[in-house]
């Protein structure tokens, strides 16, 4: 139990190093004495640096890929489903982001670019979104709610680009009056109602009809 709480700390510290100094500032004397321990005992836990931040990565695509799979594509029946299990994915997904800034600014800003492996990491934490999002727009096509003549593919991507793209501004200090969990959210609005005006008051008179009297 001891062993595994002084692993907990190590990780916790070198979280927020990286996280202030990048991967490439960051050394294995700022993480070992944010703790308080000796260099040598260090390497009872940990191979070395890199060993840190690849578990902190993978911690963080955990969180997210299963929060972005904990919904089920075959629950989608109608428009209204379709609407409340698309923005309950964004939200959760942007939940994982917001109680887990620290590992985000890792995986947005310090991750790509320090080596191949790493990489191929991050590119498959990027295609298990789109992937999630190609299943529930195919089924909303299936259903007759998403349009036909743009491809699932290509929908699924502008999705997840919008999504990653908003978050990670947000993280380097800009949307701050938004919540995350709002910006994931946005792409799925444009992806029901796009952005004209039209389109909104249109969706509203259709609301208003369905209400009852």
């Amino acid at each position: 139990m001891r062993k595994q709480q002084t692993r907990e700390k190590i990780l916790e510290a070198a979280r927020e190093i990286f996280s202030e100094k990048g991967y490439h500032g960051t050394t294995v004397s700022d993480i070992i004495g944010k703790v308080g321990m000796a260099q040598g005992s260090f390497y009872n836990y940990f191979e070395n640096k890199r060993s840190i931040f690849m578990e902190l990565l993978e911690d963080f695509i955990s969180k997210v890929e299963q929060a972005a799979s904990s919904f089920h594509v075959n629950d989608v029946k109608d428009r209204n489903t379709y609407t409340v299990m698309a923005v309950s994915i964004a939200a959760a997904i942007g939940y994982v982001f917001q109680e887990n800034e620290k590992l985000a600014r890792i995986f947005f800003h310090e991750a790509m670019g320090i080596d191949e492996e790493i990489n191929e990491i991050i590119d498959r934490a990027y295609r298990s979104l789109v992937a999630t999002s190609l299943k529930f727009i195919r089924r909303g096509q299936e259903i007759g709610v998403i349009r036909k003549d743009i491809p699932a593919e290509i929908m699924a991507g502008a999705n997840v680009g919008m999504g990653t793209f908003l978050v990670n501004r947000y993280l380097r200090g800009e949307y701050n009056e938004f919540r995350p969990e709002q910006l994931i959210i946005t792409p799925v609005s444009i992806q029901l109602d796009g952005f004209l005006q039209e389109n909104l008051d249109n969706k509203k008179d259709h609301e208003n009809v369905q209400q009852p009297s």
